[in-house]
């Protein structure tokens, strides 16, 4: 194993109190790997997994499962990316201010915003993650980046019949955009 992405900061609700948190959180854990230079190299880009692997240490991507943290402010997308966050998950299991989860009965829409924010995270060079995603909000997303996205744990819902797994066309949607 050369990298792994960490969950890092809150991911339930979206409040003040989320957004420091979720800041405070970040800042530990960039802390962590600094006080590990024998064992962790934080991730900013895919040069810095190569790096890992060639020091044989391991790669630490800070990652969130879900942007409720972002709250209504878009510019909170750079402050996070700022901070080393390189992959921000749309949505957990629930809705929130930019689409629905995989288990909302509504499947609904990606919303404004969440348009708004894929486009800030590609600007910021931060990876957008479907997992979780309901599936119209997933499809949504995957024909609204002009990046690779990605799904980073799920399995197939053709194999098993689960909210959480993904369809035959959000995965083939997925591989036709790159990711």
């Amino acid at each position: 194993m050369r990298a792994v992405n960490v969950t890092v900061g809150g991911f339930a609700s979206d409040t003040k109190e989320s957004f420091d948190f979720t800041v405070t959180e970040v800042t530990r854990w960039a802390q962590r790997v600094r006080s590990r230079p024998d064992s962790l190299v934080r991730v900013s880009s895919a040069s810095d997994i190569e790096r890992a692997r060639e020091e044989r240490k391991v790669g630490v991507i800070f990652g969130f499962q879900n942007a409720v943290m972002v709250g209504d402010d878009v510019s909170r997308v750079r402050t996070f990316a700022d901070l080393g966050v390189r992959v921000i998950q749309l949505t957990y299991d629930g809705a929130n201010q930019l689409g629905h989860g995989a288990l909302v009965p509504e499947n609904g829409a990606l919303t404004p915003f969440g348009h708004e924010v894929i486009e800030a995270l590609e600007g910021a060079g931060v990876l957008v993650d479907l997992s979780h995603s309901g599936e119209r909000t997933c499809i949504d997303a995957l024909r609204t980046a002009t990046r690779p996205t990605a799904i980073t744990h799920t399995g197939c819902r053709a194999l098993a019949n689960l909210p959480r797994n993904k369809t035959d066309q959000e995965l083939r949607i997925g591989a036709e955009t790159g990711g």
